[in-house]
């Protein structure tokens, strides 16, 4: 245990985590794009253009990776206001806060940065609208 409690760092983890949700949720549909695409790989149906589909093996890894990011936003958040409330703490505690807030601002930060694609629509979707226009310009 730490001779000295370090209150003001788990009180700015305890700030910034939420805050850093509340960015993802507001980035969220860049967020839900790239989880339908990991998804869809995932089933065996790519999604986007070619050079930005995930293969199946890269889509259950995006999945994970989601499902950890949330975990340990969630586990950080509760660790930090854990401490604050004992008023001590042991290193793996701030390991695991410091590892969850620098995880979900890594997460802030890349989700802009990820490409798009076409937006993810199928490449069936695509076609389909090909058809239908070309159908009609026929008649």
């Amino acid at each position: 245990m730490a001779k000295h409690f370090p209150s003001d760092f788990y009180v700015t983890c305890a700030t910034v985590i939420p805050v850093l949700y509340l960015a993802v949720a507001l980035q969220g549909k860049t967020w839900d794009s790239f989880m339908q695409s990991a998804w869809a790989a995932v089933q065996g149906r790519p999604r986007g253009e070619p050079k930005y589909r995930l293969t199946p093996i890269r889509g259950i890894g995006v999945v994970v990776a989601a499902t950890y990011i949330m975990l340990a936003g969630g586990v950080g958040e509760a660790f930090a206001l854990l401490a604050l409330y004992r008023g001590s703490d042991v290193p793996t505690e701030r390991t695991i806060v410091l590892g969850a807030t620098l995880l979900l601002v890594f997460v802030v930060v890349a989700i802009p940065v990820l490409p798009q694609g076409n937006k993810g629509e199928t490449p069936d979707d695509h076609d389909r609208g090909s058809g239908e226009a070309a159908k009609s310009s026929k008649l």
